[in-house]
């Protein structure tokens, strides 16, 4: 599985030496907030989670290593197989830093309160009384 998908993904080939890639930016901080999944997609870090390391390296005995955070974009553009999804949950979790957040998907406002009511409420009584009764 991996192999196609590094392929399909990377756009690399197997067995051919690969090119020194440039030093990568800092990670910008994790803001809670996790990308929207689409319906044929997957979180590879599981439903409600998302990866906060994505240049952390994931490797597998086996196969081929991969960026955590192009592990995640192959999941959410439905390259990874739904089955799979859940079974690679349990292996990135540590390495590319899975954490429970919010979808970025937005939700829609609740509907409105009625209105204020059309009359007045009734006014003070007539006045005081003339000593105790």
């Amino acid at each position: 599985f991996l192999p196609a998908l590094i392929v399909e993904v990377c756009g690399c080939a197997l067995g051919i030496s690969p090119t020194p890639a440039p030093i990568p930016s800092p990670t910008p901080t994790f803001d809670g907030i996790c990308p929207s999944i689409p319906h044929d997609g997957c979180s590879v870090c599981g439903q409600g989670e998302c990866i906060t390391k994505p240049d952390s390296i994931f490797e597998f005995p086996g196969q081929p290593s991969v960026r955590c955070g192009d592990l995640q974009d192959a999941g959410e553009l439905g390259h990874v197989p739904l089955d799979e999804c859940t079974f690679l949950a349990a292996l990135i979790v540590d390495v590319c830093g899975c954490t429970p957040g919010v979808s970025s998907t937005l939700t829609p406002a609740p509907a409105p309160t009625t209105g204020p009511t059309t009359g007045p409420t009734a006014g003070p009584t007539a006045g005081p009384t003339k000593g105790p009764t």
